[in-house]
């Protein structure tokens, strides 16, 4: 169960790094598909166990959609709709795109490995904009909003699925080296220390000649 925790983690990073950096996450969402299998995995069943803010249970996807457009007031946006990064204009649609998406994804799809990931990736760009414009955006970000997020730990992964133990560390090492593999800020680091590391071993031979 950790190893699939983590590969979730993971991306959610990913995601996290690819909208502060204003990269192109489509290009990153399809380097994601040829690498996360669109299957089942450990008998995995989406987990629809929300409580709303009056502390009424809600355990059917649809409904749990209904309710945080009408609650919180989000229009629902198409993806391709989506105008660039950061800009006043589009930078609350795309919070509540990101935001919808927590739910629409496990009312939509059957849970699978990569839709899974795709929550991840979905979370870890909602988490980008919140850190930076949680200020500017106080009519998106209200106590109601961050109270049904807070109270529900959308922040988890164990939030989304239920499954059963899996113990295939090495399989789910291997997803998750394939993505850290795409982080560019990894690959630069990498040659960089590479190179001094190089370069410090060959000064250290000659000053011990």
């Amino acid at each position: 169960m950790n190893s699939i925790n983590n590969l979730f983690r993971t991306v959610k990073k990913l995601s996290f790094y690819i909208y502060n950096n204003k990269l192109d996450r489509n290009y990153y969402w399809e380097k994601i598909n040829l690498i996360i299998p669109d299957k089942s995995y450990c008998n995995m069943r989406w987990k629809i166990d929300i409580v709303n803010n009056d502390g009424i249970k809600i355990c059917c996807a649809s409904a749990v959609y209904e309710y945080v457009l009408k609650t919180f007031n989000i229009k629902p946006s198409n993806e391709e709709m989506l105008g660039n990064y950061l800009t006043d204009e589009n930078l609350k649609e795309e919070c509540g795109f990101f935001f919808l998406q927590l739910i629409n994804i496990q009312q939509k799809y059957t849970c699978t490995l990569l839709r899974i990931c795709q929550i991840a990736f979905n979370l870890g760009q909602y988490q980008a904009i919140y850190n930076n414009y949680n200020l500017s955006l106080k009519d998106f970000f209200t106590p109601e909003i961050n109270k049904y997020y807070t109270n529900n730990k959308l922040n988890y992964f164990y939030s989304y699925i239920n499954i059963s133990s899996c113990d295939d560390d090495e399989f789910f090492s291997n997803l998750i080296n394939k993505i850290k593999n795409l982080i560019p800020i990894r690959n630069n680091f990498k040659k960089k220390y590479l190179k001094y590391k190089k370069k410090y071993i060959s000064l250290k031979y000659k000053n011990n000649l």
